[in-house]
């Protein structure tokens, strides 16, 4: 997303993935190899992606349409399946960091504190990442 001159794809959004009904983790997958691909033909060996962030706070925009969806399962297979794509192949080296989506503050400006309670947080917004260890997605 932070490369978006010539010679490089203009990819669309996460968020474009979950528009693809039944087809949306293979297209997910899909869009996470294209990715790689290009990062590694051009020596980048770290994606800050996928993020598995929920889009659970429509008031909060820093997570945008990097966000998969605002449905937690929706969020961790489309997460999941990016991650897939982008570790096929000689993979690149990822990383994920995230933060509670469910705040109103911008985390580059102030610290965000999420108001949920703990059945709320390992339901929703925790959820997609405990998911994606499962998945064996977290590897460095």
């Amino acid at each position: 997303m932070r490369l978006k001159d010539p010679p490089f794809t203009r990819f669309p959004p996460a968020r474009a993935c979950s528009h693809f009904c039944c087809r949306n983790e293979t297209v997910a997958e899909g869009l996470g190899a294209a990715i790689a691909a290009e990062l590694r033909a051009v020596g980048i060996d770290v994606n800050f992606a996928p993020v598995f962030d929920v889009d659970s706070n429509p008031r909060n925009t820093v997570i945008g349409d990097r966000a998969f969806s605002e449905d937690p399962r929706t969020a961790a297979a489309l997460g999941i399946a990016f991650a897939k794509g982008s570790l096929s192949g000689d993979p690149a080296r990822r990383e994920t960091f995230s933060w509670p989506r469910d705040t109103s503050a911008d985390s580059h400006k102030e610290l965000p504190v999420a108001r949920a309670g703990r059945r709320t947080l390992l339901r929703r917004e925790l959820l997609p990442f405990r998911r994606a260890v499962r998945a064996g997605s977290r590897r460095s």
